[in-house]
């Protein structure tokens, strides 16, 4: 994928991360993570393929032949299935180093990855695996990371870590009525980030810096568009506002 796909930032050895600053807004800076560094999705010869092994094997029944169920785990160990995957520590190095130049550069940072990296806004059989640890890490720079945007659990969420970072997990097409789409525009300003949602993506307005316990009520938000795993989706739809 990361030979196939132009992208604008410059890749990192075969994985499929890489940071964006626009060029017309320099005071943003977009890290793209791959969430499938350490995966089973590598060929089994590979070390990423041998270190994912490893730790499904680690949390799963020594007899358990399947590692994409996660009906045997507990918890929040129900992450630990074979369609999800982990940072690398050299990921994490990469991550840390870009927070430390955004820093130093008085850019807001927007992460972006494929598995949701807080357990509150979305199923545990969702999580990226070492979401604690990268958890930690964006918490020492919560004055530059300003939102998280992520995927997998296609039905959607949205939680704000202890560091007051929000997560918003983006609803997907697949879930969608045949003829309806999920998509959404992005409105990002200094303090807030606005999803003008249509189809089956739900709107949504939320605080970036300054959030504080104000915003407790968002982890119980209400689709404007009535979308989950169940009901009518429709095209449209009002924003919601989020104080």
């Amino acid at each position: 994928m990361a030979k196939l796909l132009p992208v604008p930032g410059k890749l990192q050895d075969d994985c499929f991360y890489y940071s964006v600053t626009p060029q017309d807004c320099q005071d943003v800076r977009l890290l793209i993570l791959d969430t499938y560094d350490i995966s089973m999705m590598w060929p089994t010869t590979s070390a990423r393929h041998r270190l994912a092994k490893y730790l499904l094997h680690k949390h799963h029944h020594p007899r358990s032949s399947n590692l994409l169920s996660p009906s045997k785990l507990e918890g929040l160990n129900k992450r630990f299935v074979a369609f999800n995957g982990a940072l690398s520590s050299k990921q994490l190095k990469w991550v840390e180093d870009n927070l430390r130049e955004a820093e130093r550069e008085g850019q807001q940072v927007f992460i972006f990855s494929h598995n949701p990296l807080h357990p509150d806004g979305t199923a545990p059989q969702c999580l990226l695996w070492n979401y604690d640890v990268l958890l930690q890490l964006l918490a020492r720079f919560r004055s530059t990371v300003s939102f998280c945007f992520s995927g997998h659990a296609h039905a959607g969420g949205f939680s704000r870590d202890d560091a007051g970072i929000p997560h918003r997990v983006v609803e997907a097409t697949v879930e969608c009525p045949p003829g309806h789409v999920a998509s959404a525009v992005v409105n990002i300003f200094s303090d807030r980030v606005e999803i003008e949602g249509a189809g089956g993506m739900r709107s949504g307005v939320y605080r970036t810096r300054g959030g504080g316990d104000g915003d407790s009520s968002m982890a119980s938000w209400i689709a404007p568009h009535g979308h989950g795993l169940r009901g009518p989706t429709t095209v449209g739809g009002k924003a919601e506002q989020i104080q």
